[in-house]
């Protein structure tokens, strides 16, 4: 059982925006209206029109709820998964190849938590996982699985939720701003790793942190300097994994 939260987005045009072209196409293919697709999916009446006029964040503009990307997705077979939560890919599934998993059969995970104990798996190539987690479309190619504590992007990442990340091999130069990031950052020989959505500062040499949680006890944002930040994973998934 999978109880998905997904915290991606990896175009700027983002979900809803592929969403939108997706809707566009049923409209074309089947000729449903925006209104005919809401009820067909079983999403409320009035969603596409509220979110368009609905004045938001530019993160908000970009993500779907979980139980939007299901409803739709179980709705319509067809649809890539991959292409809604990460624009990579054809919009459907007839148009591409077959995904090939891995003999370990999905990407490792370990039971550590990514604000302590993580450390020792990237410092530690041979660090065995504690098991396998099979969930398309993060099967394989450098995504890991651990761990993550604390309320601070609570509600969209609870505490004790299982993370899916990718290591950004260009560190602070592949950031997408209006993204989710697992950071590990060094200042004056401390390390502090923290998972935030990332934005851009007003000062070029530093890049925003920003909480989930509005809650009074965590600062709106956090300005880093880019030199500081030592490594840098996308956060692909979040929820709870069973």
């Amino acid at each position: 059982m999978v109880n998905k939260l997904n915290v991606q987005n990896m175009t700027t045009n983002g979900q809803f925006q592929r969403l939108l072209e997706f809707v566009e196409w049923c409209r074309k293919e089947y000729g449903l209206s925006k209104h005919a697709f809401e009820g067909k999916c079983g999403i409320s009446n009035g969603y596409f029109n509220s979110r368009i006029k609905k004045e938001t964040t530019e993160i908000e503009r970009k993500s779907l709820t979980p139980k939007v990307i299901d409803r739709v997705c179980d709705t319509f077979p067809k649809l890539s998964r991959k292409w809604l939560i990460l624009g990579e890919g054809a919009m459907l599934m007839d148009e591409q190849p077959e995904e090939e998993v891995s003999p370990k059969d999905g990407a490792p995970y370990y039971n550590v938590d990514f604000l302590g104990g993580f450390e020792a798996v990237e410092n530690n190539q041979t660090t065995v996982p504690d098991s396998y987690i099979r969930m398309s479309p993060f099967n394989g190619n450098g995504y890991m699985w651990c761990n993550i504590t604390g309320d601070s992007m609570s509600p969209l990442i609870k505490s004790g939720s299982r993370i899916c990340i990718r290591e950004q091999p260009g560190g602070v130069d592949d950031i997408i701003y209006g993204e989710v990031y697992a950071l590990v950052i060094c200042t004056k020989g401390d390390i502090l790793r923290t998972v935030r959505w990332v934005t851009r500062s007003d000062n070029d040499d530093k890049i925003r942190l920003v909480p989930e949680n509005k809650d009074i006890k965590y600062c709106s944002y956090q300005d880093v300097k880019k030199t500081d930040v030592a490594k840098v994973y996308k956060v692909v998934f979040a929820g709870n994994v069973l």
